[in-house]
Parts: C-alpha cells; structure tokens; sequence
C-alpha cells in the first residue's frame, strides 16, 4: 500500500481529502501543517506529499523547500485556493504561489476547488 503525507490546514478538507485517498486504496498520514508534515516526513520517508500553500507555521513553500532538501526525488503536489493572501479562491495570488511550487520542486499542482478524480488521477500516476 502507498503511503501518503497529506498536509492541510483546513481540518474539513484534510478529513475529506484523507478519506478519497483511503477509499482509493491509499494509506494517508496526516498533518496540520508544514511544520508538522516535515517532522512527520523526516521520520517515516512517504512516497508522496500533498501539501497545501497558504498554512500557519511553516507554509507550503518553506515545507516543499526543506522536503526537497532531505529527499530531491520526492514526488510532491501542491494545491492552493490562495489563502488569506487573496480575495477569492482561484485567485492570482493562488497562481503565483503554485508556479512558485514548480519552481521549488512540485510535480503537479492544483487550484482550489478541484475534482476529487483529479487529485486520485495524479496520486495513481505519481504512485505508479
């Protein structure tokens, strides 16, 4: 089974987002955070990442940084709605900080709101 570190803030979607990878056949972990998801990261090497941009205490640009630095052929992808930053979801703010997550080393991205079917088409695809 693929073990999977999903870090997110909002407590609603991580709930929802975990339990589509569960019942896609994923094993998740979860984190609240960036600073939490490195810790986790550290001590149990996942196959993937899907971290969120905007987040309290280490967000997903510093988190993609240092997880890039302890593993550069981790697959990540990133999502965003663009936070606090911005007025609305899908937002240039949110565009900004998801082409600055390729940069960084993100394989795939996502803007908020996606497609559940989305995110399980490039989990299978980066799993593979």
């Amino acid at each position: 089974m693929q073990q999977i570190l999903l870090i997110e803030d909002n407590a609603a979607l991580r709930q929802m987002l975990t339990e589509a990878l569960v019942e896609a056949g994923y094993s998740v972990t979860t984190a609240a955070n960036g600073e939490e998801g490195c810790q986790l990261y550290r001590k149990y090497k996942f196959k993937l990442v899907i971290t969120d941009i905007f987040m309290p205490d280490k967000e997903g640009l510093e988190t993609i940084r240092e997880l890039k630095e302890i593993n550069p052929e981790l697959d990540i992808i990133a999502m965003s709605g663009g936070g606090t930053r911005s007025f609305y979801a899908g937002s240039p703010g949110a565009e900004l900080a998801l082409k600055a997550a390729q940069r960084l080393g993100a394989g795939r991205v996502l803007n908020k709101p996606f497609k559940l079917s989305l995110l399980i088409d490039m989990v299978s695809e980066l799993t593979a």
